[in-house]
């Protein structure tokens, strides 16, 4: 078993290490009938397609919704 990398928790794994600037971390999901850990190292290529993204989304929307001339 492990995490798709098209899932939003893959996504929201990388852009934890990219914030944080780590190299690798976990994903676990635990249930009543046990639980599941995945080692997930830092995808750089993917990371910065991410920072783009975010930055689009930011100057985009966030900023036009805070210096709106309503």
């Amino acid at each position: 078993m492990t995490l798709n990398e098209n899932h939003g928790y893959y996504t929201q794994v990388l852009m934890q290490l990219g914030v944080t600037r780590m190299t690798h971390g976990y994903f676990m999901v635990w249930t009543a009938h046990g639980h599941f850990v995945q080692h997930i190292h830092k995808n750089v290529s993917r990371w910065n397609e991410l920072k783009l993204e975010i930055k689009d989304y930011y100057d985009r929307l966030y900023l036009s919704t805070i210096f709106s001339n309503s």
